[in-house]
């Protein structure tokens, strides 16, 4: 018998097909190996979405975006078979943190809904809820809750996001008041994730925490607004890297020379996805490198 031989066109579409399956698994069992737990925050332009990843696999994506502006990021954190989110979490109802996650919702299976405690009567916030509505009906299994100070979401061994606002019975004034502020924490290393804090809360906690707040890394708060950021919070958390996520030559002069200024006043490294595109930083349980 002839042996077949792959040739042509068709056999090197074949080959390289085999080529990236064959290195898709070798990445796949490189990571069932490593010990990594990997934050990654998304260019998602004037916007907020991180991506959590723990050495076992588990997926936590907070915020996402603008409508149809985390979809192409995500794509390009996650493999290409991989349609399934462990957790998402809104931390407020303002457009440009929930208004991708419909869309995440509708292209992922996702186990477990974070929903913002203060309701907003807008066309992405409404699309929010009707997108968790129908992932609830096609999956029993998944459920939607608030989370509020106290409450713990266990990602790994010895990974976790702790909740540190809002409060049970909080009654905010305005979206960015009720922003959900997590410290995640892994072995010997965390971040601090904001959302859009404002500076009253952020002072607060630093009144109500103190050495809790201390983290290697700061989400900065509202995309480097001068809104957030005070110079109690900052010095509370004392962060090694600040990562601020804002769109290139945005509106809003995000982020403000104000707070940049106070960020090197507190010894931190600045990177803003407003010039660096997507920024991803890995911890080992023992310190936290950028990956560029």
């Amino acid at each position: 018998m002839k042996r077949r031989v792959i040739s042509g066109v068709v056999g090197l579409t074949i080959l390289a097909i085999f080529f990236i399956l064959s290195l898709s698994l070798a990445v796949v069992a490189i990571r069932s190996t490593d010990s990594d737990l990997t934050v990654t925050f998304l260019d998602v332009g004037q916007g907020d979405a991180t991506l959590i990843e723990t050495p076992s696999g588990t997926q936590v994506l907070i915020d996402g975006g603008r409508p149809r502006s985390v979809e192409r990021p995500l794509a390009r954190q996650l493999p290409f078979y991989d349609r399934s989110i462990d957790m998402i979490i809104a931390t407020h109802a303002d457009s440009d943190h929930i208004g991708g996650l419909v869309d995440v919702l509708k292209n992922y299976q996702v186990d477990l809904i974070g929903v913002p405690v203060l309701k907003n009567e807008t066309a992405a916030y409404d699309a929010f809820l009707k997108a968790a509505a129908a992932e609830v009906a096609r999956d029993g299994f998944v459920s939607s809750q608030e989370l509020t100070r106290g409450d713990v979401v266990h990602l790994d061994d010895g990974a976790y996001l702790l909740t540190l606002f809002p409060l049970a019975k909080h009654q905010p004034e305005n979206l960015n008041e009720s922003s959900t502020v997590f410290k995640l924490i892994y072995g010997d290393t965390s971040v601090i994730l904001t959302g859009d804090s404002t500076q009253a809360i952020e002072e607060y906690l630093a009144s109500i925490d103190g050495g809790l707040l201390q983290a290697d890394i700061l989400k900065v708060g509202h995309h480097g607004s001068d809104t957030s950021s005070s110079e109690i919070f900052l010095s509370a958390v004392s962060p090694e890297v600040a990562v601020i996520s804002a769109g290139s030559d945005n509106t809003y002069g995000h982020p403000a020379d104000t707070v940049l200024a106070r960020l090197i006043a507190v010894g931190a490294e600045t990177l803003c996805t407003c010039d660096l595109g997507t920024v991803t930083l890995v911890s080992d349980g023992r310190e936290v490198r950028h990956i560029e």
